[in-house]
């Protein structure tokens, strides 16, 4: 059985590790400054033994986290957040004054996701706070796409309950470079962040400090396999929740079909009439020489104008514009003035060309 900590990364990497920072043993910067939080992005883990081995070089730190997500690409400055992969939501609740407040509000989200079927696992943080995490398998969603939708499918929790959240950190539920703390590792009140199950969160928040005293033996890479494998349709779920982004950063105002975070998550129809994702991917790769060839300049065929060169083409950045008539785009935008079509439409001519 892996350890909780190698667990809670299901073997995804690259990640961010991250510590809090302690004044008798970290050197300040070169102005001076401390953070209270030392993050490593240039230099991200890379395995578990990786991880394994920097828990143990800053296990006196007062808090030891990693990032959330793990990420797909590297470059000059470090991990590409934008390059996360969406396998996980992260849902983080927190009450410094009332921890139990935390808690009571996160069995309510669980309570209505599972009405959903969505299915999570929970860490204590050892302080002031409860975190749920949703996993899945890695969904591919568009790196422009992702917080946004991350954000829809948060809003559509918080709408669905229909009241308010005030411990839920809301932002953070939809942050690509956010981290969270390692499980098993200690925190600076002196306990430890561990796994809790549903039974041990109803017991209240004094049985999971208790509990809390010493890390846990909890089989983790048990629990997170169940979760996935239960979380069938997270799936299909976000990937309409990215056919209503895309549509909507299309089309502006967005169509009477909006989305509306209160619809069941199960039931929600996507707001493009099922153009998907990658029906939309296919025809933004319409070449522009499809449609006219190897030509650069000529006669628009928009409009009734005379100029012969007016009508540009861009075959490198695969746009076109007319100085004439002054429209321009890309191949969907082309078909749409060309035939009167709607986004839809020419998406859907597109892809049976």
């Amino acid at each position: 059985m892996q350890s909780v900590s190698i667990s809670h990364c299901r073997g995804n990497y690259f990640r961010e590790f991250a510590y809090k920072t302690n004044p008798g043993i970290d050197m300040p910067d070169s102005n001076g400054f401390l953070a209270d939080l030392r993050r490593n992005r240039i230099m991200p883990i890379m395995s578990d033994e990786h991880l394994e081995s920097a828990i143990k070089t800053y296990e006196n730190r007062p808090g030891e986290y990693v990032s959330v997500y793990s990420y797909s690409k590297l470059n000059k400055q470090g991990v590409v957040y934008e390059s996360a992969k969406i396998n996980r939501i992260y849902l983080d609740f927190d009450n410094e004054e009332d921890p139990q407040k935390s808690i009571d509000e996160a069995l309510l989200v669980i309570k209505y996701m599972t009405k959903q079927n969505i299915y999570c696992h929970c860490y204590f943080s050892g302080g002031k706070g409860i975190a749920l995490y949703i996993e899945f398998p890695v969904v591919e969603i568009r790196d422009e796409n992702k917080k946004e939708v991350l954000k829809m499918f948060v809003d559509s929790i918080i709408s669905g309950i229909g009241t308010e959240l005030k411990c839920l950190d809301y932002k953070v539920s939809f942050d690509l470079a956010r981290v969270s703390r390692i499980p098993n590792t200690k925190h600076k009140s002196g306990l430890f962040c561990i796994p809790v199950t549903l039974g041990g969160m109803r017991k209240g928040i004094q049985y999971i400090k208790d509990m809390a005293k010493a890390p846990t033996e909890i089989n983790l890479e048990h629990v997170i396999t169940s979760c996935m494998r239960r979380n069938t349709t997270m799936k299909n779920t976000l990937i309409r929740m990215e056919t209503h982004v895309i549509y909507v950063r299309e089309h502006q105002p967005a169509p009477q079909t909006q989305f509306k975070p209160s619809t069941t998550l199960l039931t929600m129809e996507s707001a493009q009439n099922h153009i998907t994702p990658e029906q939309i991917d296919k025809a933004k790769r319409l070449s522009v020489s499809s449609l006219f060839g190897n030509e650069i300049r000529m006669k628009c065929p928009l409009h009734n104008g005379n100029n012969p060169s007016s009508f540009q083409i861009d075959h490198k950045n695969n746009l076109w514009y007319c100085h004439s008539c002054g429209k321009g785009g890309d191949p969907i935008k082309y078909i749409m003035l060309k035939h009167n079509l709607s986004f839809n439409e020419a998406v859907k001519m597109i892809n049976n060309i």
